[in-house]
């Protein structure tokens, strides 16, 4: 069937274009799809896993993404930590996660739970109260809330590593992430 995505249908719509694509589409799937290897071997197979929520500091809510290879078994694990003021969906740090990904390293990433946005709002600033009393403390609990969890989540998973942990920040994230990584 047609595609379901506007920009694409738009896309296709424009003169020529959908005669284009079933060219291509024929010259692929010709002779039993005997040229597909040269199309989809620059294919990767990422999961998103977005916005799921756990518990983090004083019950406040974490909201994290995961992302993954199922081409690979057992990738290693980055946990990434965004910085001051910042958010897990903040400039490229998807591209960067799925670029990760796609290479055979995980990527968790997560939003503190006192960075001022909420699980309705991750994006824009909405709990001014929750990010006046945040602290290095706090992320560091949301951290080890996070590490904890990915521990346990992942123990028995087939594609990710969850005892195979690196942290990687990004400005105070960094320093969350250093710190951390000096306690355990």
């Amino acid at each position: 069937g047609l595609p379901k995505h506007r920009a694409l249908i738009k896309f296709l719509s424009e003169p020529g274009m959908m005669t284009v694509m079933q060219k291509t589409e024929n010259f692929y799937m010709q002779e039993q799809s005997k040229h597909m290897p040269k199309a989809d071997a620059v294919l990767y197979f990422v999961i998103e896993e977005k916005n799921r929520v756990i518990k983090g500091t004083q019950g406040r809510p974490l909201l994290l993404d995961m992302f993954y290879n199922t081409a690979i078994e057992l990738a290693p694990l980055i946990i990434f930590c965004h910085g001051y003021k910042g958010f897990k969906d903040w400039g490229a740090w998807d591209l960067f996660s799925k670029a990760l990904a796609a290479e055979g390293i995980a990527v968790l990433k997560f939003n503190f739970s006192h960075n001022g946005g909420t699980v309705e709002q991750p994006i824009d600033f909405p709990d001014l109260e929750a990010f006046g009393h945040n602290n290095y403390t706090k992320e560091l609990e949301d951290l080890d809330c996070v590490l904890n969890w990915a521990e346990t989540t992942y123990a028995n998973h087939p594609h990710i590593n969850g005892s195979r942990l690196t942290l990687v920040g990004h400005s105070r994230g960094g320093g969350i992430a250093i710190l951390k990584a000096a306690q355990d």
